[in-house]
This record gives C-alpha cells, sequence and structure tokens, in this order.
C-alpha cells in the first residue's frame, strides 16, 4: 500500500511542474490569458482528487492499464575498473601462492629436508585444505566470494598439478591411481563450476583439466581414448557454460580444447582420423552452446557472429593442418559443409540472417577446401589464403562487426604482401598470376561493398569517417594497380633501363579519367594522389633519357600522352572548363601559378621528345636544335596572347621570360651550333613571328 502512495504522489509532483512549465511559458509569450494561484491551487486538488480517491485497483500491475508502466527488473550494476580489479586480485594472488609453494617445495627437495613422498602428501594436505576452508569461510561469513572462488579454484589447481608431478617427475604414484585421482578433481572442479557459477573458474577448471590427456599419453592409451576424452571433458563442461550464460568462458574453453587436440595430435603417431573427427564433435558442441546463448538483441551481437566465423575459420585451418590423407580431409570437409548447411537452414527457420550469412560462407569455405584438397600445389595455397582474406573481410562489412573488421583488414593486408612477394606475373596464364589478378578484384569489390549507405554508423565507423578510411581505400587501390602494371611492365614490355612506360601512361589515362568520375565514388585524396603520381611519373622519364636497349617507341609514347594530358588540362583551366568549374574554389587563386608551371613542364616534355628523336637516329642535331629554340618562341607567344586576352598578369610576364630565354639561346647557343643555312632560316622565321606577335600586343 505505501508503495502505491509514493507512485500517486510522483505522478502528482510531475503534474505539478508540467503546470509550473506552462504558466511561466504563457506569461513569457503573451499577456491576455493570465493564471491566478487560486486557479493553480484547484488544479492541484482536483488532480488530489483523480490520483487519491480513485479505485485501488486501477494501480495494480496490469498490462492493459495505459496509465502505469510494468515494472522492469532492476538492471544489473556495471562494475567500474577499480572494483574489476579488486574483483580480480585474489584469483592473481591465488595462482601466485601455489607457485610459490611449488618452488617451495622444490626447493626443499633440493636440499634433501624432504622426500618426494611427503612433498605429495604435504601438496594434497594443501590442496583439501584449501577444499575445505573456503567452505567454514562462507558458513561464518568472514571472506568476500571472491576469495572463496580463488580458494576453490587454487585447491583444484593444485591437485591436479600435484596428480601429474607424483605420477609423471617422481614416479611414486601409480599410473591408474593417479588417472582416478585426477578424473576426481576433474569431477570436483565441474561441479563447483556449477554451483558457484564463475566465468573465470569454469576458464580455470577446463585449462587445467586438460592436462590429464597428457598424462593418458604419457601412459600410452590409444589415441581414440584420448580424444573422446577431450571431447566428453568439452561436452560436460557445457553444462557449467550453459546454465549460466557463460559465454566467454565458451570461446576461450574452446579455444584451449582445440589447441590441446592440435597439441595432442602432434605427439602422437599421427592417427588422422581420430583427431578429425573428434575435432569435428568439438566444432558440433560448440556450435550448439553458441547458438544456445545466442542473443539477438545483445549489443555485442556482431562481436559474437564475428567469433563465431573467425573460430570456425580457424578449424578448417586446423583440419588442414592435421588430415595428410588425401580421402579423408574431403570426407571430412564435406561433413563441415553438411553441418553449416544446416545451420544455414535452421538459422533461416528462426529468421536471423546474420547467422545465415556467416553459415552460408563458411560452408562455402568448406566447399573451397574440397575442392583443393584434390590436387594441392604452393600456387593454389597463395590463392586460397587470398580468397579466405576476402571472405572474411566482407562478410566483416556485412555484420558491421567491428573486431572482425580490424583482425581481417590486418589479415587481408598481410596476405596481400606476402602474394605480391611470392606470386609473379611471367608466365602470364598460371595460378600465381591469377593470384594477383584476383587480390585487384577483391579490393575493387571490398571498396564497393564499404560505399553502400548504412543508417546508425557504430561508433567504429563513425571513427572511421572520420580518419577518412574510406577516403583512402581509392588510392590504396590505384596503388595495388599500378604496381601490378609495373610487374607486367618489367615482364614483357620494359625490359631496360626499369622504366615502366606502360604503367606511366596508364597512371596519366587515369588522371584523366578522375576529372569526370563521380566524386563520391573517388573519395578525397584520389586527384591529389594521382596528380602526385603523374609527377614523380614525368621526373622519372626526364632523368631516366633514353636507353638505347629498349623499345623507344614506348618512351617515345611515354611522353606524347603527358604533352596531350597537359595541353588538355591547360586549355581546361584557359577556358574555365569542366576541370576548372569542379575545383573552382581551389583553383580559383592559384590559376596564373598553375598555368605557368604547366607551360613550363610543356616546353621541357617537348624539348625531350627532340631530344629523344635525336637520339634515336630519327632527325639529326640541327632539327633537334632547332625544334626546341621554336618551340620556346611558340610557347612564349602563346602564352603573351593568353595573358593579354585573359589579363593574367602572372602569364604576361612569364611570356616575356620566355621571350628573354629564347633570344638568349638563339644568339647564344644557336649559332655556333648551325650552319648558315639553317641559321638563316631560323632567324628569319623568329624575326617575321616576333614582329606580328609585337604588332598583336601593341594593337592591344
Amino acid at each position: 500500500m505505501d508503495r502505491e502512495l509514493e507512485r500517486r504522489v510522483e505522478i502528482l509532483e510531475e503534474e505539478v511542474r508540467s503546470l509550473k512549465q506552462e504558466l511561466s511559458q504563457l506569461k513569457r509569450g503573451t499577456d491576455e490569458t493570465s493564471y491566478e494561484p487560486s486557479q493553480i491551487k484547484s488544479t492541484v486538488s482536483q488532480l488530489k482528487k483523480t490520483i487519491f480517491e480513485q479505485p485501488m485497483m486501477t494501480i495494480e500491475r496490469n498490462e492493459s492499464a495505459p496509465t502505469l508502466e510494468k515494472e522492469q527488473p532492476p538492471a544489473k550494476p556495471e562494475r567500474s575498473l577499480e572494483e574489476t580489479i579488486t574483483w580480480a586480485l585474489p584469483k592473481v594472488f591465488m595462482v601466485i601462492l601455489v607457485l610459490g609453494v611449488l618452488w617451495g617445495l622444490k626447493l626443499v627437495s633440493e636440499y634433501g629436508y624432504l622426500s618426494d613422498g611427503v612433498k605429495i602428501l604435504l601438496a594434497y594436505a594443501l590442496s583439501i585444505g584449501l577444499m575445505v576452508l573456503p567452505y567454514v569461510l562462507e558458513k561464518k561469513q568472514k571472506s568476500s566470494p571472491a576469495v572463496i572462488i580463488s580458494l576453490y579454484g587454487g585447491a583444484f589447481m593444485i591437485g591436479i598439478l600435484t596428480t601429474a608431478a607424483g605420477a609423471i617427475l617422481y614416479e611414486i604414484i601409480g599410473l591408474y591411481t593417479a588417472l582416478v585421482i585426477a578424473i576426481l578433481y576433474i569431477i570436483y572442479g565441474i561441479v563447483i563450476s556449477y554451483y558457484r557459477a564463475n566465468e573465470v573458474l569454469t576458464i580455470f577448471v577446463i585449462f587445467t583439466s586438460l592436462l590429464l590427456p597428457y598424462l593418458l599419453e604419457y601412459m600410452d592409451f590409444s589415441e581414440l581414448l584420448i580424444i573422446q576424452f577431450v571431447v566428453i571433458l568439452f561436452a560436460v563442461i557445457q553444462f557449467v557454460i550453459v546454465k549460466h550464460s557463460q559465454q566467454i568462458a565458451l570461446y576461450v574453453t574452446t579455444a584451449f580444447t582445440l589447441l590441446s587436440a592440435l597439441g595432442l595430435w602432434g605427439l602422437s603417431e599421427q592417427v588422422d582420423m581420430y583427431f578429425a573427427v573428434g575435432i569435428l564433435f568439438i566444432v558440433a558442441i560448440f556450435l550448439y552452446s553458441w547458438w544456445t546463448l545466442y542473443d539477438t538483441e545483445s549489443k555485442w551481437k556482431a562481436t559474437h557472429e564475428g567469433l563465431l566465423f573467425s573460430y570456425n575459420v580457424f578449424v578448417l585451418l586446423l583440419l588442414w593442418v592435421v588430415i595428410n590423407q588425401h580421402v579423408l580431409d574431403t570426407v571430412i570437409y564435406l561433413i563441415m559443409l553438411t553441418i553449416f548447411a544446416v545451420k544455414a537452414v535452421v538459422a533461416y527457420r528462426e529468421q536471423r540472417p546474420q547467422v545465415v550469412d556467416v553459415a552460408v560462407t563458411v560452408a562455402f569455405l568448406s566447399l573451397t577446401f574440397t575442392l583443393f584438397t584434390f590436387s594441392l600445389s604452393y600456387e593454389i595455397d597463395v590463392l586460397l589464403h587470398g580468397l579466405i582474406a576476402f571472405v572474411g573481410m566482407t562478410l566483416a562489412l556485412r555484420l558491421r562487426a567491428t573486431i572482425m573488421k580490424v583482425t581481417y583488414s590486418f589479415a587481408f593486408f598481410v596476405v596481400t604482401m606476402m602474394t605480391m612477394a611470392m606470386s609473379d606475373v611471367d608466365p602470364f596464364f598460371t595460378l600465381s598470376h591469377l593470384s594477383l589478378v584476383m587480390l585487384l578484384l577483391y579490393l575493387i569489390v571490398i571498396y564497393m561493398y564499404v560505399k553502400q549507405p548504412k543508417h546508425n554508423l557504430t561508433r567504429f565507423e563513425v571513427w572511421m569517417e572520420k580518419a577518412h578510411v574510406v577516403d583512402i581505400l581509392p588510392v590504396v587501390i590505384t596503388v595495388y594497380f599500378i604496381s601490378y602494371l609495373i610487374n607486367l611492365d618489367y615482364a614483357y614490355m620494359s625490359t631496360v633501363g626499369n622504366v615502366p612506360y606502360v604503367a606511366f601512361m596508364a597512371l596519366a589515362l587515369l588522371l584523366v579519367a578522375s576529372f569526370f568520375m563521380p566524386e563520391k565514388w573517388m573519395g578525397r585524396f584520389f586527384v591529389i594522389a594521382l596528380v602526385f603520381g603523374n609527377l614523380m611519373a614525368v621526373m622519372v622519364v626526364l632523368l631516366t633519357g633514353y636507353y638505347y636497349e629498349t623499345v623507344w617507341q614506348l618512351n617515345f609514347l611515354t611522353r606524347g600522352v603527358y604533352v596531350a594530358v597537359l595541353i588538355s588540362v591547360l586549355a581546361d583551366f584557359y577556358s574555365s572548363g569542366r576541370i576548372y568549374k569542379r575545383w573552382e574554389g581551389a583553383l580559383a587563386n592559384k590559376i596564373e601559378r598553375l598555368m605557368n608551371a604547366g607551360i613550363v613542364l610543356f616546353i621541357v616534355l617537348i624539348m625531350s621528345v627532340f631530344s629523344l628523336l635525336y637520339n634515336s637516329s630519327l632527325v639529326d642535331y640541327a632539327v633537334a636544335v632547332t625544334g626546341n629554340t621554336m618551340t620556346i618562341f611558340a610557347v612564349a607567344s602563346v602564352t603573351l596572347m593568353l595573358g593579354a586576352k585573359r589579363s593574367w598578369r602572372d602569364v604576361k610576364i612569364m611570356g616575356f621570360v620566355l621571350l628573354g630565354i629564347g633570344i638568349f639561346k638563339l644568339i647564344f647557343f644557336d649559332l655556333s651550333a648551325l650552319d648558315l643555312l639553317v641559321r638563316s632560316a631560323l632567324f628569319i622565321v623568329i624575326g617575321g613571328v616576333g614582329l606580328l606577335l609585337s604588332n598583336r600586343l601593341l594593337r592591344k
């Protein structure tokens, strides 16, 4: 009754506050209507009657009642960092205590104070004491739950380690006796984990219990019995994990169990079938527990889906290591394919699309592994690694799983670097070459997937946008594409001088294409990166000059492509064309400087073309010298006219500078280099053109 009364008072106070807010707003907005305090009091009294005089039945918890909300269970308070550390300290100190006891017993043994049997008895006594102590402390309520759990775990660990030491190191306990004692301790650990419901204790129990299979290996038990024990132990611990919804324990214990199976396989005579089938059972048990604990409303849903995929990819690779029989590996991968096909069907019926994506992807990878079991080679391995990294990356993007994105981005980067280092494009029709081509296609598909519109961005996706990661991807794709073309160039075209002419021409054409591409697909840095890359390419082309052993046509064509691109860009800037209008805000204040830089670069490129023609014995020396001089005067004339027409002062100054350079070259270099006939014709042409230009400028 008191609780219901408190609820009514809270509702009344809320209504009074809303009335006061409305009154203050009305006083500020208009004076046409005024409310007296007496009116407020009468309204409050009416609310009191409505709230306190209504029947009690209306305030009972009833889902159909519109005025009262259903009670929600109190949220579990989250621990602060300090509380988490405080909770973990007893476990850390228990491990330290156990290690100290073990080293102390070893030290006592080395000094000869205690025999091996006495040490083992003391260790068992300590283990039993640690079992009894937390029970007594809990009854008397004189200790915290964290310390009690640590004591239970310490008793288990000391018992298992003591049993292993007594049977294997000191050989004072019979092997079968040790086996029985170890099994009793494992049963004790599982029971304690079940009733104490502590995730760390569960992880600790499974980790320590997995030492027993190594005792079985030491006792020369059959591999079949050993892997059976591992599977049964993993299955039993699932009762604890599922009972208490210990998802972290599920992942950790699964990892420990798989690694233990791999280690036991390495110690055994490598009976592949037993361990492969055992791993399949572990996978099936893991899938059942994962499905049982999967929560579609959890904020960590994407993380769990990503871990489901990663764990099963690890299993596929683990089976690849374990199985060395060509018939068995095909059968095992077909079983994996069947398991995840069934998983996909079940998830589809339960309307869990993300799980369907994961299951179908793992099934596809299982099919891929199945196909590759028929004919294995190094090139296939490289191709397979790229495919796995790509599939993992695309699934991470689809699930929008942050941790999965980071891990598979790193994996994809590593695989890309390894593939580029280990694969070759020569011969052309090989799997090694195909792996390089597929990586380029993977990058394009990933970028197209990233560019798809998304709603309700996660924190990681917001950070990626702020860091311009998506804008960097086109640059990365271009760098990879150009590096691939360079490999092709070195293998088939530009074999001398280390100048990849074909790659440079492709880089120039990419720059032209970028001027017409939609900005949303290019990113912020694509054009800037291409401009910088082309400038570097031009410098390389100009500095490397001419090589007699290479195909001179490629050298000439590369320079011609850059001349054509440069003329097109300068013409667009001058006429305020499409390129200029697209980046008008950035180019408006720099247009004259850009024009001058382009003009100088154009002259240098034309002079390099004449030099190439002369070195190729296509023209004689007089033609090359004359062509360079006439180029300078022609460009100077055009520059002066363009500057005058657009009232570009800096461009006009550049024209005058070029005229001065041309006259200087004509007098001090060309006179001595040319014979009288050529000299006369050159001077006549330049003089006539100069007069026409002067007349044109004076008229303006």
